[in-house]
């Protein structure tokens, strides 16, 4: 009896791995079903700028314009029908290069996408800005030719160049495939205005009661009067001042031929050469006195502020009694 039991035993082993052996070598078979479309991307056949604000498209430009707002149309063509997804403009110098981040003075983006709806602004917190309201795409599905307008505002430091250093990139995709089907293309040569503003944070200055013979007694004017100067290029600033004049409009101290006011831009006018740590003092003449090949700011909401303070030295023999004079503050472009 034992030994049929085990007989049994053998067998039922062999047909598990009999049974083991056939169901490890069973296919199963699926048929997928393939498809793929080909399409044509859509093709930027022309990039414009144009001297014109709220998408007007009347002067054409090939220089951007500092502050003042403008008009890029871009041309697509659309072979079958497409409905963009997404716009991006790159305007950018050749100083920063394509690739470079945004900043203030030689690169910023421009984008739109149909998930968001609207335009941004790349750098932000900057005078350069996007019309949201009269820049637009056509949406929906289109076929042909359309045009894709982008209203912006360059800004205020956006580097001044005569030479053709600017540029405008475009990119335009489509929704079925924004990552393959799209179209690239710039405009280059572009020029950009030289701009600037100053403001001047005082209409006058007093040096309060002075002996005949003073040297370099400061004006009554805490912190020094500040000018600020936003401008996309190296710059000038100039002091022009005639002499004093009695309160008969007679001229009695000459600044040609006598140094009188003394311009500083921090309130230590007798420093050594050495021991300058700002720009150098400069005694102030008709003809005109400067600080010259200033750099353009960083920023542009701000722009170089600089302290200027005044000191004035007399004649020995200057007649006691009230004098007066009109200091010219002037700020120009310059050269690096």
């Amino acid at each position: 009896m034992k030994k049929i039991v085990g007989v049994l035993l053998v067998a039922m082993f062999v047909v598990v791995a009999l049974t083991t052996f056939y169901v490890s070598y069973q296919d199963e078979k699926q048929n997928l079903s393939g498809y793929v479309k080909v399409k044509h991307s859509p093709n930027i056949t022309a990039i414009e700028l144009f001297d014109d604000d709220d998408r007007g498209t009347t002067t054409p430009t090939s220089e951007l314009t500092p502050n003042d707002e403008m008009t890029i149309r871009i041309t697509v063509d659309l072979i079958d029908p497409t409905e963009i997804y997404s716009v991006d403009v790159v305007i950018y110098h050749n100083l920063a290069g394509f690739t470079a981040p945004d900043n203030a003075s030689h690169h910023a983006t421009i984008h739109w996408d149909k998930d968001v709806g609207s335009w941004s602004i790349s750098p932000s917190g900057t005078t350069w800005d996007v019309d949201g309201i009269n820049s637009s795409v056509p949406l929906g599905t289109q076929v042909g030719t359309i045009h894709i307008y982008v209203v912006f505002t360059p800004g205020k430091i956006a580097r001044y160049s005569a030479t053709g250093n600017w540029v405008i990139y475009a990119k335009v995709t489509d929704t079925d495939n924004p990552t393959l089907l799209y179209d690239e293309d710039q405009l280059t040569g572009l020029n950009c205005k030289y701009y600037l503003e100053m403001h001047v944070d005082a209409v006058a200055f007093d040096f309060g009661s002075v002996p005949p013979g003073c040297t370099n007694v400061s004006f009554n004017y805490t912190g020094g009067i500040n000018v600020s100067v936003i401008t996309n290029y190296w710059w000038r600033l100039t002091l022009n001042a005639t002499g004093w004049y009695n309160t008969t409009d007679d001229l009695v101290v000459d600044f040609s031929t006598f140094d009188s006011i003394l311009a500083d831009d921090d309130p230590i006018p007798d420093e050594a050469p050495s021991s300058e740590t700002g720009l150098a003092p400069f005694w102030v003449k008709p003809s005109g006195s400067y600080w010259d090949s200033l750099s353009p700011p960083t920023d542009d909401l701000i722009g170089t502020v600089i302290h200027l303070y005044l000191f004035v030295t007399l004649p020995s023999d200057i007649d006691p009694g009230d004098y007066h004079t009109t200091l010219s503050v002037i700020t120009a472009q310059s050269a690096p």
